[in-house]
């Protein structure tokens, strides 16, 4: 993969960001750098390592998904900064 100011420019737009161009050169370097350790990686002999599925051997035991009733909602709401009825009340944050 060619790492240039037009692979730059492409992501600048994809990802809707606008960059100077010092930001720009930045970019070009840290990328290549980026690029340069993970093919570094390439050189290491993985032949009969297993892939690893998981962090640690121990796994939790997840609880089972049972419907519980909720005796507590005034305690809830209490702690609510605003409420109207049984409802929290918080600020618009969709404008159509």
């Amino acid at each position: 993969m060619i790492i240039d100011k037009n692979l730059i420019l492409k992501l600048e737009n994809l990802s809707r960001l606008e960059l100077s161009e010092e930001e720009r050169d930045r970019m070009v370097g840290d990328l290549r750098n980026i690029l340069k350790m993970v093919d570094k990686l390439n050189e290491l002999n993985t032949e009969g390592v297993m892939p690893l599925k998981y962090l640690t051997e121990v796994f939790a035991d997840p609880r089972q998904d049972i419907a519980e009733e909720f005796d507590e909602v005034n305690k809830a709401l209490d702690l609510a900064p605003e409420k109207e009825g049984n409802y929290f009340v918080i600020p618009k944050v969709i404008n159509k």
